[in-house]
């Protein structure tokens, strides 16, 4: 049992395991609806591994090592190379190859691939875009890598547990380091919308507060980091003035949790509803309109 407080010695698996404390990925899911919520803590388990998770955490862990001169990746990073397959003049069809591939995606660890999208050579060229940008090095270096805080929400009484990617204590700034296609303002813009990241930034900067690992929280940056050629790397700022409604919501879907943890009862969209009967009023799009005009 894992408890209250600042835990710098518990893995992520671990930390995954724990179904006590309610993570961001949890309430983004109640953004969408309760029953989007449940189902979620009822199947996560089960889902397939997803290789966009092992190579986002595959670079982290690459970065910091770059940053701060650990030497992480090697213990915590598998190489998938299909080279290597024990049938070489087969492809994964085969069951002899199937097994080995399925036994390798089984370890523990992240597995990334040796060629192609999302590979070694990949990191390699987002660690250079990183490493020539002066203020990601100073940002980065002498921090602490995913430490864990876990507490209770005063209002609503929840428990709950968050993992920053990057802690900067010295400095009392909070960086999560997101992988994507698009570092643009405008492509990350949608993605920060789409994955709800204000939501997940916002318990975040709860947990290290809670917990008393910041006295307080200066400064929240995303560092958006491209996959893909040119492999741009961006810091983009949290805006202060945004956090009180960013609060705002994650205080709402806190409530409805309580509320639907308490009762048993988990609604779909019926929740977004301003009236008693759980009915809602459907905004047509205005280039469908224009269409008979």
């Amino acid at each position: 049992m894992i408890t209250e407080g600042v835990h710098r010695d518990i893995s992520i698996l671990d930390y995954h395991a724990d179904r006590e404390y309610l993570s961001a990925s949890v309430i983004k899911e109640a953004n969408k609806s309760l029953k989007h919520m449940k189902w979620y803590c009822d199947n996560k388990s089960k889902e397939d591994r997803k290789s966009h998770f092992d190579f986002g955490n595959a670079f982290e862990i690459a970065l910091m090592d770059l940053m701060n001169g650990t030497k992480e990746f090697d213990s915590s990073v598998h190489i998938f190379d299909e080279s290597k397959r024990p049938q070489k003049d087969k492809t994964f069809a085969s069951k002899e190859n199937k097994e080995w591939k399925d036994s390798f995606m089984n370890i523990d660890g992240y597995v990334i691939n040796q060629n192609g999208k999302e590979s070694v050579d990949t990191i390699s060229e987002m660690l250079k875009a990183c490493w020539e940008d002066e203020i990601i090095q100073r940002l980065l270096k002498n921090t602490d890598y995913q430490t864990s805080c876990f507490w209770t929400d005063l209002r609503s009484g929840i428990k709950l547990k968050t993992r920053p990617d990057i802690c900067n204590i010295n400095k009392t700034v909070l960086i999560d380091i997101k992988t994507t296609t698009d570092a643009s303002p405008e492509g990350f813009a949608r993605d920060v919308a789409k994955y709800s990241y204000d939501l997940q930034a916002m318990i975040q900067i709860n947990g290290v507060l809670a917990t008393g690992l910041f006295p307080e929280v200066k400064n929240y940056y995303w560092l958006a980091v491209e996959k893909e050629a040119p492999y741009n790397a961006q810091l983009y700022n949290f805006n202060n003035s945004e956090w009180d409604s960013v609060q705002m919501i994650l205080d709402y879907l806190l409530g409805i949790v309580k509320r639907a943890k308490e009762e048993n009862k988990w609604t779909g969209y019926s929740q977004r509803a301003s009236n008693e009967y759980g009915i809602l009023d459907i905004n047509i799009p205005l280039w469908h309109k224009n269409k008979y005009l």
